[in-house]
């Protein structure tokens, strides 16, 4: 059990402090009252809640009104259109920096030692999380929500994969945590070497 003002219960399911005070009112969600504005709350029963399956039966749309799958797919696209122009975005800041770093060319030619890459490659069993997620069909802005909340975590280095450069990687251990903390949602494509083991 935990203890939950109805704001950070609101929070945690996406839904509005009313929505979660109707709930709690008619016995949807099973709540303990305790002193101030706060209430002992089985952590389970309020990720059930907020499950779609339970959004559907409790989401009735007027007509002419799309339905919550409808909303739900519309939803995912977005959020894979905004991950898409967040990476434009960064080509783009990138390629900037790269041309206003250029320094002016003189009329002397002068040969140039080409940079040494200190990179190295992607270390064997490591997997740039990004691809990762985007393989198994997990919006980026879920993954990075898991990370925040200490349920998945990444491997730090700088990396060359595939002539990219990899900053963040998922080793076989956090595979098998993104597969733990994913596999059960709606939108969840498994690949080739699911479920994922760790050592």
């Amino acid at each position: 059990m935990e203890e939950l003002t109805t704001e950070e219960i609101a929070r945690r399911a996406g839904v509005t402090k009313r929505t979660v005070q109707r709930w709690i009112a008619s016995g949807q969600l099973a709540a303990e009252p305790l002193r101030g504005n706060r209430y002992a709350v089985n952590e389970i029963d309020l990720v059930e809640l907020t499950r779609p399956d339970h959004a559907t039966k409790t989401f009735q749309p007027r007509a002419g009104q799309p339905s919550y799958e409808e909303l739900y797919d519309k939803y995912i696209h977005l959020q894979f259109e905004v991950e898409d122009l967040d990476e434009r975005v960064r080509y783009l800041e990138t390629r900037l920096d790269q041309m206003l770093s250029r320094p002016i060319r003189s009329t002397t030619t002068t040969t140039r030692r080409k940079k040494r890459d200190s990179r190295k490659q992607l270390p064997w069993g490591y997997t740039p999380w990004r691809a990762f997620a985007k393989t198994h069909g997990i919006p980026e802005r879920a993954v990075l929500k898991g990370m925040k909340e200490g349920h998945l975590y990444v491997e730090r280095g700088n990396w060359k994969y595939g002539g990219y450069s990899v900053k963040e990687a998922f080793d076989e251990y956090e595979c098998q945590l993104f597969y733990n903390y994913f596999h059960l949602q709606p939108r969840f494509e498994p690949c080739d070497e699911c479920p994922h083991k760790g050592y």
